[in-house]
């Protein structure tokens, strides 16, 4: 077969290769690493050497191996800044999970997006030690946002099983992706709201109205009825508390 000059070099591997990054696989050394959206998490099992995923709430009784442990996961759309482009980070490292964990809960660092991280890897095999180092915020610059507002992505996809480059749910009119789903800010006030209401059974009960697995699957137009519902039920609850005397905690 005659080969064709006018195609760059390994074209070819470009269309079996997806942008992922196996945290075992990087070298030894410190990697520098921008989150740009909400992360994914749940749970994680093999089979023939196939990933499933699992949401959160939906850990699966048993692996597919009885000899190999379902894993919590981590999955992060993140600027690589040694490859200068977007990856898929498949995280299931506890330590750099606890780590990331850690500094989202804390309040002089915050939401994920707004600072670089490092990896330190050092080590082989068992003997593996990975550190998460934090670096000072500041604002992505041009060049990643730019990046990202290019990159269509559905973390959510790898749920399914499916490609997250191209089950994108977009709206042919608005271009936008996943038109039908709530978003990062409104899954962020759905979070806060259920923390203050303290009611282990509204989440399932939520889900079952709304016919969804995950209350992050709530459809749009649902949106505004259920936190006007929780709103409601946060009002009752610290009415009952000063009623019996007690204080209102939220």
């Amino acid at each position: 077969m005659e080969t064709n000059n006018s195609l760059p070099f390994g074209f070819e591997k470009l269309k079996t290769e997806k942008p992922y990054i196996k945290i075992s696989k990087l070298l030894d050394g410190e990697h520098k690493f921008r989150i740009v959206q909400r992360p994914i998490a749940g749970w994680i099992d093999w089979k023939d050497n196939k990933p499933y995923r699992y949401r959160p709430d939906s850990k699966p009784m048993a692996p597919f191996d009885p000899e190999k442990k379902i894993k919590s996961f981590w999955a992060l759309h993140v600027w690589d800044y040694e490859q200068e482009g977007l990856y898929i980070m498949d995280i299931t490292q506890i330590g750099i999970i606890k780590a990331l964990e850690n500094y989202a809960l804390n309040e002089d660092w915050g939401d994920l997006t707004s600072f670089d991280f490092k990896i330190k890897k050092e080590g082989s095999g068992m003997d593996t030690e990975y550190t998460v180092i934090p670096v000072p915020h500041k604002p992505m610059s041009d060049k990643i946002e730019k990046a990202v507002k290019d990159t269509k992505i559905r973390l959510e996809a790898l749920y399914d099983g499916k490609d997250p480059w191209t089950d994108l749910d977009v709206n042919l009119s608005t271009g936008e992706i996943n038109p039908n789903i709530i978003s990062d800010k409104q899954c962020a006030q759905l979070d806060s709201l259920l923390l203050e209401l303290n009611d282990d059974k509204m989440e399932e009960f939520i889900c079952k109205r709304a016919a969804v697995s995950s209350i992050y699957d709530i459809p749009v137009e649902k949106f505004s009825g259920v936190i006007n519902y929780i709103h409601t039920c946060l009002t009752k609850k610290k009415a009952k508390e000063l009623e019996n005397g007690s204080p209102a905690v939220a």
